[in-house]
């Protein structure tokens, strides 16, 4: 967390804390009232390009120091995770910023069940309808034990394999619940390899497994005729959707829209479930100035390296066995200034820091962490450009 001398902020000041009660709401759908939605609409800016898919969806989905801010991804394995992206810049959502990535790479993205899936379009389809179909049976096979089962956060570490991730899941569960046929794929025998480090919070056990599952699972041979646009049936819980559904319609004018109580169900393909899920999650809160009270910073200078120098606010941060990368990036989205990483950085961007400062402007926090990484910051055609410091 970092503090200013007189006021407690967040760490990403771009990220304002959200004040609303948190509450894990509708998870077939979209509630505009849930924890997980209220991350995805958080302002989010800054530039990626030259990092990996992976590495830039980690700047995005973890603030170091908040690990309440923690975004759900599921990354498909058919995915190349080290293929470099180049977003552009990034925002004005950490939602819109996630698809800028994903798109880069020639994925989609989808948020269902409390996490966010990024792949290719037709095994994002495929999961999601999985995870719908595996929720809906579940609620059907021995509803006494599985109605208790709420919410359960899931950790493995690196190198794990797809049956250990399994019983991961099993321990997060625990013991007094019933292991019968209740839950999808627990048993099936699933594929030697060897997973990273994974994070899953507040998810349903079929949905952790489910996601486990679908990692194995092709898409041609369920939908050969690569079935893209079946539908998905979804609950949007949020307020005046017309003008979003009548752009929608246009379009696709064939979905099939229902309205009910302080919702709307919509039945339609992934495409049209994705452009309102970008309408609705694009929309950025308040800014961090007006939610925490903490004053701005100084004017913009043409230089960033110059605005970040006379940035004087001071902090107080603790980190602990975090990627100096991300902790640079939420640092330089603190201060306003666009950044960019270079690629040959990547193997200092992800090694962990650890350090306790104490009223520290963001000028020296930057300059303690490209320290011990081996770091060097310089300006390059307007922005911050983060580089592997020379012998």
């Amino acid at each position: 967390m970092l503090f200013a001398r007189t006021h407690v902020i967040a760490l990403l000041l771009i990220c304002p804390l959200v004040l609303a009660s948190a509450t894990s709401g509708r998870a077939d759908g979209l509630d505009v009232r849930d924890d997980f939605v209220q991350r995805l609409r958080e302002p989010h800016s800054g530039r990626l390009d030259g990092q990996s898919l992976r590495i830039a969806i980690e700047l995005i989905s973890e603030i170091p120091g908040q690990p309440d801010r923690h975004l759900n991804v599921w990354l498909d394995r058919k995915v190349d995770p080290d293929a470099p992206v180049s977003p552009g810049p990034l925002g004005p959502t950490r939602y819109r910023s996630l698809e800028k990535v994903a798109d880069s790479a020639g994925c989609v993205v989808l948020p269902i069940e409390r996490c966010v899936l990024i792949g290719r379009a037709e095994w994002v389809a495929q999961t999601g309808r999985d995870l719908l179909q595996n929720k809906a049976a579940i609620k059907l096979q021995n509803p006494a034990s599985n109605v208790a089962i709420g919410p359960i956060d899931v950790r493995w570490p690196a190198l794990s394999t797809p049956t250990e991730a399994m019983r991961s899941i099993r321990r997060a569960i625990g013991p007094s619940v019933n292991r019968g046929a209740a839950f999808p794929s627990d048993s099936a025998a699933l594929p030697h390899d060897l997973w990273p480090a994974t994070r899953l919070d507040q998810v349903s056990p079929v949905t952790a497994m489910t996601l486990v599952a679908a990692q194995f699972k092709d898409p041609s041979v369920d939908n050969p005729e690569g079935e893209v646009e079946t539908r998905l049936t979804l609950r949007y819980r949020f307020a005046g959707l017309s003008e979003e559904l009548k752009v929608l319609r246009k379009s696709h004018p064939s979905i099939k829209v229902t309205p009910g109580r302080g919702e709307t169900t919509l039945a339609a393909g992934l495409a049209a479930h994705r452009l309102l899920c970008s309408a609705l999650l694009s929309s950025a809160g308040s800014s961090a100035a007006a939610t925490t009270g903490q004053p701005a910073g100084p004017p913009a200078s043409s230089d960033p390296l110059v605005q970040l120098r006379n940035d004087r606010r001071t902090f107080s941060l603790k980190v602990e066995n975090q990627k100096a990368g991300a902790v640079l990036h939420q640092l330089f989205s603190s201060a306003g200034v666009t950044s960019a990483f270079d690629p040959a950085a990547n193997p200092s961007l992800v090694k962990l820091v650890s350090f306790e400062a104490k009223d520290m402007t963001l000028w020296e926090l930057v300059h303690l962490i490209t320290d011990q990484s081996s770091l060097k910051i310089e300006t390059a055609e307007g922005k911050l450009l983060v580089s592997p410091r020379g012998e």
